[in-house]
C-alpha cells in the first residue's frame, strides 16, 4: 500500500470551510497484491482530506483497506474492498452515523480485447 498525499495550504475551498490554514489531501493510492499492482480509480481517494490512519483485515476471499481520518464532524471512515485483479467497493461512512454508510460506490472489472 502506497498513500501519496500533499499538504496544501490556503486558499483551498476545503481549508476554508474546515477552517484550516493546511490540509493534506491524498493524491493517488497504489495497491499492489503478489507484487502486481492493480488499478485504482481516482474516485476510491478523490474526497479524502487529512487522514490520520489506515489498517488491513481480510474478509471472504477479500481485503478491506480501512482509512479513518478527518477531525470532529469532519470525521469519517473510508472501506476499499479488493481482491488480487481489482479494487470492488469503496464505502464512506460520516462520524455522525458509523454504522450506515453514507456512499457506497461498486468498481467492475472491464477488459478490452482486440477482436
Amino acid at each position: 500500500m502506497i498513500f501519496n498525499t500533499t499538504k496544501v495550504k490556503e486558499p483551498l475551498h476545503i481549508a476554508e470551510i474546515l477552517n484550516a490554514k493546511t490540509v493534506t489531501i491524498v493524491e493517488k493510492l497504489s495497491i499492489s497484491v503478489n507484487d502486481k499492482y492493480i488499478f485504482v480509480p481516482f474516485s476510491v481517494v478523490a474526497d479524502l482530506i487529512d487522514p490520520r490512519e489506515a489498517a488491513i483485515k481480510f474478509e471472504n476471499k477479500s481485503v478491506i483497506l480501512s482509512i479513518n481520518g478527518g477531525d470532529a464532524s469532519e470525521a469519517y471512515t473510508l472501506r476499499v474492498y479488493f481482491d488480487t485483479k481489482h479494487v470492488q467497493r469503496r464505502t464512506y461512512f460520516d462520524s455522525y452515523f458509523p454504522k450506515k454508510p453514507m456512499e457506497d460506490t461498486r468498481y467492475w472489472l472491464r477488459v478490452l480485447k482486440d477482436e
